[in-house]
């Protein structure tokens, strides 16, 4: 069977942002019967680099695993070891995508889609820009941080209610 799979940061209003972005773009250019969404968050940290990732995967938003077809990520602590940070670096692959200095994974992937493969869904611009806002707490005031009125930063606020995979990925 054609499968896709997604990993990507659960609990975390960029890590769905990227899901659901990079799953529009790889269906648009390269679709599948099917794609699995699977949120992770850092108790997997000890097992992470050993788990086996079947072909096709796609690692959002997430520690860096050199098993994934696709990754992208702009955390500083993206590598849990030295040999896997030098492995990237070393690596000519065009589809791991890093970078400490974006305000979030949704921002370097649109911005990447659009300008390394020519390609942007508009429908996602809001949830973009929210997603960098949100990721890097670049609010307006406290009160919009805490109090929301936007429905993003509400929903970013949800995932410490329902930690719960089943509700990530049910946003995605």
């Amino acid at each position: 069977m054609n499968r896709r799979l997604l990993v990507y940061h659960a609990q975390c209003f960029d890590g769905a942002v990227s899901s659901a972005l990079a799953w529009d773009y790889f269906d648009a250019t390269a679709p599948v019967e099917s794609t699995e969404l699977r949120p992770v968050g850092y108790d997997v940290r000890d097992r992470w680099l050993q788990e086996v990732l079947p072909a096709d995967s796609a690692v959002l938003d997430f520690l860096f695993h050199p098993g994934a077809t696709f990754w992208a990520d702009h955390h500083v602590t993206a590598f849990l070891t030295d040999e896997s940070r030098i492995l990237f670096e070393q690596s000519s692959r065009t589809d791991w995508l890093y970078d400490v200095q974006a305000k979030s994974c949704a921002g370097l992937l649109y911005r990447h889609f659009s300008n390394q493969r020519s390609y942007r869904n508009p429908a996602f611009e809001d949830a973009v820009a929210w997603a960098e806002r949100v990721d890097s707490a670049d609010y307006d005031s406290v009160e919009e941080a805490v109090m929301p009125r936007a429905p993003a930063p509400a929903i970013s606020m949800s995932f410490a209610v329902r930690r719960d995979p089943e509700y990530s990925a049910h946003l995605v």
